[in-house]
């Protein structure tokens, strides 16, 4: 116990109070092997343990090894995992487990109402365990509304899922294996997620005779220089990759201006809770923070 008391007063130090309290604090020991260094924390739930496995792990083992003089491991599990509940949990007469559909028609049965006969079983299925991402509130609060008011500009059709492809396309953190990972996300895939199935309202469409062009929300999000795409192949061989930002920054001057009034105001006093001098930012000329190609 003392030794993880020890590593969580040093790893305090190495992060922000708030990444600390959340992920960290409430951890505890279950098992430290002194002979090769190997820890088993306990944490709340799926959420932390996804976290610390995820985004925390390198500088925990770091800490750990420097504190044993070893290479150490960790590994980390759920101290009230959820349970799975059946019916003769509840409140009211008890049922032996059955195959799902079985009629009991033994006589201390024949009492119970027909829908009673049945044995259901009810699991919990977190869908956290299978993976989740973060999104600033200032990413919802102001960024949102920017790159609806750029796809109001460029007329698109769209529909404002400029932000929510966004966040889409960052669940999906998979390494380049082409065709070969059937994680990789299909333009279909995308559509069918964010835009009811409708592949032009990602990609927009070319244009034709008695038809103007009209820009996708991919090209949007280009626009913004937050997601950038390639493309390999031709017509329905044609493979894209993507490269996304995750973390969106502070807009400047330019950008906000595309907002509506109350939503700059609210701009304002937002970074003045951050403690950003609005005389100061109000003096950028950038169209924009984030970098080019």
């Amino acid at each position: 116990m003392e030794i993880w008391q020890t590593a969580l007063n040093t790893l305090k130090l190495q992060m922000t109070r708030a990444t600390f309290d959340t992920w960290l604090a409430n951890t505890q020991l279950i098992n430290y092997d002194e002979h090769t260094a190997a820890f088993t924390i306990g944490v709340a739930n799926a959420y932390a343990k996804d976290w610390l496995e995820h985004r925390l792990h390198q500088i925990i083992l770091r800490t750990l090894s420097r504190l044993t003089g070893k290479t150490a491991t960790v590994q980390f599990t759920i101290l009230y995992p959820t349970t799975s509940t059946t019916v003769g949990d509840a409140p009211g007469p008890s049922l032996q487990k059955r195959p799902l559909g079985e009629t009991d028609l033994e006589p201390a049965d024949q009492d119970l109402p027909a829908d009673c006969r049945f044995g259901i079983e009810l699991v919990s299925f977190d869908p956290t365990s299978k993976g989740w991402v973060m999104t600033s509130n200032y990413a919802h609060q102001f960024w949102q509304p920017y790159l609806t008011a750029i796809e109001r500009e460029n007329g698109t059709r769209s529909g404002g899922i400029a932000f929510p492809l966004w966040q889409l396309l960052r669940s999906f953190p998979a390494s380049w294996q082409g065709r070969s990972n059937p994680n990789w996300p299909s333009i279909q895939t995308l559509a069918d997620i964010v835009a009811n199935g409708n592949r032009h309202k990602v990609l927009g469409r070319a244009a034709c005779k008695g038809r103007q062009r009209t820009i996708g929300a991919l090209e949007t999000l280009e626009q913004a220089r937050i997601v950038w795409t390639r493309t390999y192949g031709q017509d329905r061989d044609t493979i894209y990759y993507f490269r996304v930002l995750d973390n969106l920054p502070i807009l400047t001057p330019a950008q906000t201006a595309k907002l509506t009034q109350r939503l700059q105001e609210r701009h304002q006093r937002e970074m003045s809770k951050c403690q950003i001098d609005y005389e100061q930012w109000q003096q950028l000329t950038l169209p924009t923070l984030l970098p080019g190609e």
